[in-house]
């Protein structure tokens, strides 16, 4: 049986997490909404293993992972994560994850994750490496600006350059139109441009 503390912001995640986590025999001492308190829980709760959100609104994981190997603490610590930009990898792999595991992915691969850090080895697929190393050998990050794009927001970056309407996006990517919208305003805010035209200039000196 695995001690494990759980940091993550969706309250419904947490919850589906933790009976998962109880069915394969483990034992949850923590189950916390934010990074500061996954600092905390790490020091008061001592557990094994910290499964820990890339995504939370006030303190990310990335930065929660570094703060805990400043402290050098050596606790093992999955990173959990919806989608994952070149950055969120970086300083994931910077801050000496144990393991990175998609939250679409089935029970069964979260539970060999677990089997995997617990013993001192590594959980992060060899295409997240391959991608690790080759952004590290060819520079920052995000030298091309798109790199900070999530894969949904690179996939409807792309749509858009076809010249495909935000409603046409959004029933081929299974979301709403207005879900479309938003993810748009998002990429032209980080890519700093204002207009669909600019994108598809971007795109094609990127695919082209």
């Amino acid at each position: 049986m695995t001690r494990i503390a759980i940091a993550d912001d969706h309250a419904f995640f947490r919850s589906g997490l933790n009976s998962a986590l109880l069915a394969m025999g483990h034992e949850v001492v923590a189950s916390v909404a934010s990074g500061e308190l996954a600092l905390v829980a790490v020091r008061d709760e001592q557990p094994d293993l910290l499964l820990l959100d890339v995504r939370m609104k006030t303190m990310g994981g990335a930065e929660v992972l570094a703060r805990l190997r400043e402290a050098n603490s050596r606790i093992p610590v999955i990173a959990l994560t919806a989608e994952l930009t070149n950055d969120d990898l970086i300083a994931l792999m910077k801050a000496r994850v144990d393991g990175i595991v998609f939250k679409y992915e089935p029970e069964s691969v979260l539970r060999d994750a677990i089997e995997t850090v617990t013993t001192g080895e590594k959980f992060i697929s060899k295409d997240l490496m391959e991608k690790a190393f080759a952004i590290l050998l060819n520079g920052s990050p995000s030298d091309s600006g798109l790199d900070a794009l999530s894969d949904q927001e690179l996939r409807i970056a792309r749509a858009v350059a076809t010249g495909m309407r935000n409603r046409d996006i959004g029933q081929s990517m299974g979301i709403t139109e207005g879900t479309v919208k938003v993810h748009l305003h998002k990429i032209f805010k980080k890519l700093n441009i204002s207009t669909r035209t600019e994108l598809a200039v971007l795109l094609s000196g990127r695919d082209g």
